[in-house]
């Protein structure tokens, strides 16, 4: 007698839940890249730091050599760029990282909105059960009670 409920829009919303963890992997690796970036920019800084502390160190006269003050500065040039380098790396990860934010929340709406819709339906689906339950038990007491007032009758 009783249907089990069935919400034709199931493999659909299969579908949103899939192409919102998909998007939830995409986000969390552009924060894991944006993590080793910044991870890498202060690897970057600590040794363009000690570098400039050696240098300085041997400052004084007949410590370096004029070749070798000049590889540390060059060494120290390079630390730089590479620095600047992956700091505009890591903004444009930050910068995908907003559009990528985004596309999620619309897929978590998306998903959202055929939850509730699943949601509603299966509660309509529950109140017509339960109507038609009302009907039977209406109608099973209903002929119990004919039943019992024609016994009645037919006794003298």
């Amino acid at each position: 007698m009783a249907t089990q409920f069935k919400f034709r829009l199931e493999p659909l919303l299969r579908l949103r839940v899939q192409a919102e963890k998909t998007k939830q992997r995409i986000v969390a690796r552009r924060l894991v890249a944006i993590s080793e970036g910044q991870r890498r920019m202060e690897e970057i800084a600590t040794q363009e730091r000690d570098e400039r502390a050696r240098l300085r160190e041997a400052s004084g006269p007949g410590s370096m050599s004029v070749d070798e003050v000049m590889a540390s500065r060059g060494w120290i040039g390079r630390l730089q760029r590479d620095r600047w380098a992956m700091g505009a790396q890591i903004a444009a990860h930050e910068k995908q990282l907003l559009i990528e934010r985004e596309a999620l929340a619309d897929a978590a709406k998306q998903r959202k909105i055929l939850e509730k819709l699943r949601e509603r339906r299966l509660a309509e689906y529950r109140m017509r059960m339960n109507r038609a339950e009302d009907r039977f038990l209406d109608e099973t007491a209903s002929g119990q009670f004919v039943r019992s007032a024609s016994a009645a009758e037919l006794e003298p």
